[in-house]
């Protein structure tokens, strides 16, 4: 496997679906859905449509926005 650092940004959307206290810190748990990411061929360069691959990431949350109820 090659790697390849890209650097992207993307968003996911999710439903809070718990709260509870962590480490004395209010917490939420959300369900994140299913999203779709766009990565060059380079990094991936023997995958074919239809293998399944492994993203690793370092997640840093930049900010977070509470969507309207339905």
């Amino acid at each position: 496997m090659t790697s390849n650092l890209i650097r992207d940004k993307f968003s996911l959307t999710g439903e809070v679906i718990e709260t509870f206290e962590k480490d004395g810190r209010s917490t939420a748990k959300v369900a994140l859905k299913p999203c779709h990411i766009d990565i060059p061929m380079d990094a991936i360069p023997d995958t074919h449509l239809g293998d399944i691959v492994v993203l690793e990431a370092d997640i840093s949350v930049q900010d977070v926005k509470a969507l309207p109820h339905k």
